[in-house]
């Protein structure tokens, strides 16, 4: 729904970046899709070969769409980006977060994601459509981040990491619930930051338990946060 609304008012062009699309999603979406064939609405669409996910059934479906470039991330490296942009004149509307074109994720499942407009000189739609412009694309900030985080991470980059980490069917649902409690049971960032803690704990938790290596970046991310909101995750 909120992708034909955004079609509709926001009807100049749009671009999305997804890594994951079947034919179930695009079924969801085919009578937007043929509606904006009709007028002509141009579009671009990026996804990948990741994981052997999309099938060769997806592509042939979305070249009978002659409005939209479809483009095809090849590369071993993972690409995991969940990003919808519609433009209006001089206005953008935005969608990020963890939602990919399949029906569950459009339909059924609890996603999150982070509805938000922009003027073209807005700093987050400028970084997202030059990753359009280039030969071979890469993840924005965000999704750039989103395995393994970064110091300093900024709101968008948070965002866009614990989505990743509550996506649905992809994770235990105990550790989503007690991701989302931090989440909810804090105010602004200190809750995204006791999420994010509570994250790191768990992944270096996990990768002693293997005897597996630890990220440098992943110490030093985990360091930062457990100085700021350590108290919170020690409340939990």
């Amino acid at each position: 729904a909120i992708f034909t609304n955004c079609c509709i008012s926001y009807k100049d062009t749009f671009d999305i970046s997804v890594a994951f699309i079947n034919q179930s999603g695009l079924a969801v979406l085919k009578q937007t899709l043929i509606e904006l064939r009709k007028i002509n609405k141009k579009g671009r669409i990026i996804t990948s070969t990741y994981l052997g996910f999309n099938t060769p059934e997806v592509f042939e479906e979305l070249l009978k769409y002659p409005n939209i470039e479809t483009r095809i991330y090849e590369s071993d490296k993972g690409f995991h980006p969940k990003g919808y942009i519609f433009k209006k004149g001089h206005f953008y509307k935005a969608i990020i977060g963890s939602s990919n074109i399949t029906q569950s994720a459009i339909s059924d499942n609890q996603e999150w994601n982070l509805l938000f407009t922009s003027s073209k000189d807005g700093e987050v739609i400028d970084q997202i459509q030059k990753e359009f412009e280039i030969d071979d694309p890469m993840i924005i900030s965000g999704v750039r981040n989103h395995t393994i985080g970064c110091v300093n991470m900024n709101l968008f980059d948070k965002i866009i990491f614990l989505a990743d980490k509550i996506e649905p069917n992809s994770r235990d649902e105990k550790y989503t619930k007690k991701l989302w409690k931090l989440i909810e049971n804090n105010k602004g960032t200190l809750g995204l930051d006791a999420a994010l803690l509570k994250c790191f704990c768990e992944t270096i938790k996990s990768l002693v338990k293997r005897k597996l290596y630890i990220c440098p970046t992943t110490i030093l991310v985990y360091n930062q946060l457990q100085e700021t909101v350590g108290d919170l995750l020690e409340e939990e």
